[in-house]
């Protein structure tokens, strides 16, 4: 009789200790959208972050597409461009080869990244690794969540960069897309993921 309290005991220890670990923060936001926002490539860039992973130059766009510059450090690098462990809840592609259509207005592109929600991460990102350098040297990038009121845009981003986006609603489904104002469209090796 006691060996099976015990072994009960043993066993609801286990589920309860189990269950808080692994589960994850349920983040509900009941809201009304807001207006959708178009996307614009005439502007270089807004609410966006624009990292070279080379230099350390992070150049960052703010929703009127004003820019200001810093420089991280090579740890500060290597978080932003997700390198290391990969958890739990993390959202990564790894390397795929994507063809990048041409731009028509901004507003449609090629599907990269599909975050069914951001949680527990803030931030969605696309690291350029590789463009074909005599006929697409460059790619637009965006970001948008399903309702179309929380978006981000980087426009003629050459390789070896990362372009990040810290969501607004993160339990929210995103996409990222890549169009390019290029004259020839081609393929181009990219990697999407979400990072804190």
């Amino acid at each position: 009789m006691r060996f099976g309290k015990s072994v009960l005991l043993a066993i609801a220890m286990v589920m309860l200790f189990s269950t808080s670990v692994f589960a994850a923060p349920v983040q509900v936001q009941d809201r009304t959208p807001n207006e959708k926002v178009e996307i614009d490539f005439s502007q270089e860039g807004r609410n966006v972050d624009v990292l070279n992973v080379a230099t350390g130059e992070l150049v960052s766009y703010d929703d009127k597409g004003t820019k200001i510059t810093t420089f991280l450090t090579p740890e500060q690098v290597a978080s932003r461009t997700g390198q290391g462990e990969v958890g739990l809840f993390d959202y990564d592609t790894g390397l795929v080869n994507i063809t990048v259509p041409k731009n028509i207005n901004g507003n449609q592109g090629a599907l990269v990244g599909f975050y069914d929600t951001v949680a527990p991460h803030s931030y969605v990102n696309l690291h350029i690794i590789s463009l074909p350098q005599t006929t697409m040297p460059t790619i637009n990038v965006a970001f948008t969540n399903g309702m179309g009121d929380d978006t981000a845009w980087a426009a003629n981003i050459p390789e070896g960069y990362v372009v990040s986006m810290k969501a607004r609603y993160p339990s929210e489904s995103y996409v990222a897309r890549v169009s390019t104002n290029e004259l020839y469209s081609s393929i181009a090796l990219l990697r999407s993921f979400t990072s804190y």
